[in-house]
């Protein structure tokens, strides 16, 4: 379940690179931050935030992401790069411990 979290973050965060190196609207990618920040698995709640990501790294994508709603900070990908390397290192981590569990259990 965790796993999925950081999986599902991931595959949102890819969506908005994507969108913005297509060069889409600012509105379609401040939809896609808000989408980011207002996922079900609350990535960055105050309860369920990731564990990867430090009260710091929180408190500056939430002031970005308020810059992008009222104009101040352009919508895209920067918004949650301070915790994107910390999201994939986590995920690749978790998937290789999974990894070796299955290992051990074929042998």
């Amino acid at each position: 379940l965790s796993m999925m979290r950081y999986a599902t973050f991931l595959e949102m965060y890819a969506r908005l690179d994507m969108e913005y190196r297509r060069g889409v609207g600012r509105g379609k990618l401040t939809k896609l931050v808000n989408q980011i920040l207002e996922h079900r698995e609350g990535f960055l709640d105050r309860e369920r935030c990731l564990k990867c990501v430090d009260a710091g790294m929180r408190k500056e994508v939430l002031e970005r992401v308020k810059n992008v709603k009222n104009g101040s900070e352009e919508a895209g990908p920067r918004v949650f790069i301070l915790i994107y390397p910390r999201v994939v290192d986590r995920l690749g981590e978790m998937l290789g411990n999974y990894q070796n569990m299955v290992i051990r259990q074929d042998r």
